[in-house]
């Protein structure tokens, strides 16, 4: 009875949802209150995912767990960004300059340790692939692109060599609109298998 019940609430508020979007503006009240109940339960989801990470981390302090002393940065950095946030305001100048001390070097060292990984797994493929054309094409690019990004090709002033490397800058954006494309009509399958009750993710 609750799987029955789950499956119809997914499939009305998805053509409810889809009705909307079509029949704007007279549906525009009816997708505001769907977005506002998505919003409401996220939001939940959130606080409660953030009360699960905070009691992890509480245990881990609790029983001296090996590398506590790394939870006890955690817990500390979120003490005092949420009490920040909601003394000062997430608008205040001295709040938002905290947030990005530890926001930029965080994504600085991600960047960073994600450089390392393509790396090492493009050497990788070369070592289990071989020299095939995916490979040797993966490699080209790779260098091209590293070239074009130092910036020195640029500054030689060449007109004809100006309006190659733009060409070759607009393939990556090429390539992820090809991305996003494939995302877009694979969400929509999906939503449609939701919606006709073959996949029910909501009911597991």
């Amino acid at each position: 009875m609750k799987k029955i019940v789950s499956i119809v609430i997914a499939i009305s508020t998805g053509i409810l949802v889809i009705a909307a979007l079509i029949f704007r503006p007279q549906f525009n009240p009816l997708l505001s209150l769907i977005l506002r109940w998505g919003i409401t339960i996220g939001s939940m989801a959130a606080l409660v995912g953030i009360a699960v990470l905070i009691k992890t981390h509480l245990q881990r302090i609790a029983v001296g767990k090996r590398g506590f002393f790394f939870s006890l940065i955690v817990l500390f950095g979120f003490s005092v960004s949420f009490l920040g946030g909601m003394l000062l305001g997430v608008a205040n100048p001295a709040y938002q300059l905290w947030i990005s001390s530890i926001q930029l070097p965080l994504e600085i060292s991600f960047l960073g340790l994600l450089t390392l990984i393509l790396t090492t797994t493009g050497f990788r493929l070369y070592r289990l692939k071989g020299w095939t054309p995916l490979s040797i094409s993966f490699g080209i690019s790779a260098v091209v692109f590293l070239i074009i990004a130092m910036g020195y090709l640029q500054g030689l002033g060449n007109p004809t060599l100006d309006r190659v490397i733009e060409f070759i800058q607009r393939l990556p954006i090429a390539g992820g609109r090809g991305i996003l494309i494939g995302m877009a009509l694979g969400a929509l399958v999906v939503g449609i298998r939701v919606l006709i009750g073959v996949e029910r993710p909501y009911g597991e």
